[in-house]
């Protein structure tokens, strides 16, 4: 895509996602209460977030002149956000030597919540269906390798009918217009399998849809962000090229310690927090708790109870090349209609090595040790021996 047309699809996105966070701004208003915010109003959220997309002037100025929104709401809201320490100035990346206005640490808690409570509504309006599958992880535990198990198992052919990104939507991703996306879901006449990164208990628990959720040891997964910012070409891209690239122990203690990343991975707290929500929810008839090793090590049998557990009747002379397909190998070699990042170069360098215990191979034993003390924070004791496997952590 060239650049000009990166551009306009960008500002269309942003242009969408205001629009979308205009009309979730008092839901959000409401969690920052319970959080005990209570000096951030309506047009506080629009424009924290609009300063944080980093939007054009011009077309801010045009899109909260359309909201309803004028300039002088607009400045004093601003006005506000600086007051209460939630924007300032800030060095711009962009132009060397010139300042900006953006969010700060404290503006930057708010705008997870924006964001999260916008990701939320979107679930909230899907209209589910009977036999719907959702497909719940945090970022880097194996998502797309059980959306290409699911799409293997429903189409039952090793060569899909379309890209995986197509079949297998995103919902709550702010680059998918949420009109659109839900206008595809809603087109699709297969049986709908899509994925999130939101906790289950975000999620409409609905008794009909079937909810596949994929853990990872949490320093692979966090690993496996890394690598993905700083080598797979992906959001790395728009690093700021002043700013050294971290080494891989480094930006897992940093993982370990700061809950904020930059990079938006989520931090160790967060990752923990999703996962003590699937554990707790583990034994629900509509939720199956799967783990990447376990596919690691006998994929064909982690397929076949998937299979059972969908209800999905595979005739046993495709089952070869069904698992085939979906080893990591020839996931690899299908990157291109597999891979959920469709500006990435190289698509392949989105499946690094799917192997397991290279995080713990990062860290000495006393930082180890300084992991074990934080997880037992976040988790309880039986999750973190099951996620944790043979890394002798519990």
């Amino acid at each position: 895509m060239s650049m000009p047309n990166r551009r306009a699809e960008r500002v269309a996105s942003d242009t969408a996602l205001i629009r979308e966070v205009f009309e979730v701004r008092e839901r959000v208003v409401a969690r920052l209460r319970d959080d005990g915010i209570n000096d951030v109003r309506g047009h506080e959220v629009v424009i924290l977030t609009a300063l944080g997309r980093e939007i054009d002037l011009q077309v801010m100025t045009d899109l909260m002149s359309d909201l309803g929104i004028t300039g002088q709401s607009a400045s004093d809201a601003a006005d506000r956000l600086v007051t209460g320490g939630y924007l300032g100035v800030q060095v711009n990346p962009r132009a060397p030597g010139r300042k900006k206005i953006g969010p700060t640490v404290k503006g930057g808690a708010v705008l997870r919540t924006v964001m999260e409570t916008t990701r939320m509504q979107r679930l909230a309006d899907l209209p589910w269906r009977d036999d719907d599958i959702v497909i719940c992880s945090v970022q880097k535990s194996g998502t797309t390798w059980i959306q290409m198990i699911c799409a293997l198992l429903i189409f039952q052919a090793p060569a899909l009918p379309a890209p995986l990104q197509e079949l297998s939507p995103w919902p709550e991703w702010h680059l998918n217009p949420r009109n659109d996306v839900l206008a595809r879901l809603e087109a699709q006449r297969h049986r709908r399998f899509m994925k999130t990164h939101l906790r289950l208990g975000q999620l409409p628990m609905v008794p009909r849809v079937t909810y596949v959720v994929i853990a990872r040891r949490p320093l692979d997964a966090a690993l496996s962000f890394y690598y993905q910012v700083h080598v797979a070409d992906g959001e790395g891209r728009r690093r700021d090229p002043a700013s050294p690239v971290p080494s891989p122990r480094a930006a897992l203690l940093h993982w370990m310690g700061d809950e904020t990343s930059r990079d938006r991975s989520p931090g160790m707290k967060d990752m923990m927090e999703h996962l003590s929500d699937s554990w707790a929810r583990r034994n629900e008839p509509n939720v199956i708790l799967l783990h990447y090793d376990d596919l690691c090590g006998d994929l064909e049998k982690q397929m076949r109870d998937l299979a059972a557990g969908l209800g999905i009747t595979v005739p046993e002379a495709t089952w070869p090349s069904l698992v085939n397909a979906a080893t990591f190998a020839q996931m690899r070699a299908a990157a291109g209609r597999i891979q959920p990042m469709a500006h990435l170069q190289d698509p392949a360098r989105f499946f690094r090595s799917g192997k397991s215990g290279e995080g713990r191979r990062q860290l000495s034993g006393a930082e180890l040790s300084r992991y074990r003390e934080l997880a037992a924070q976040f988790a309880p004791p039986d999750l973190l021996t099951w996620v944790n496997r043979e890394d002798g952590i519990a």
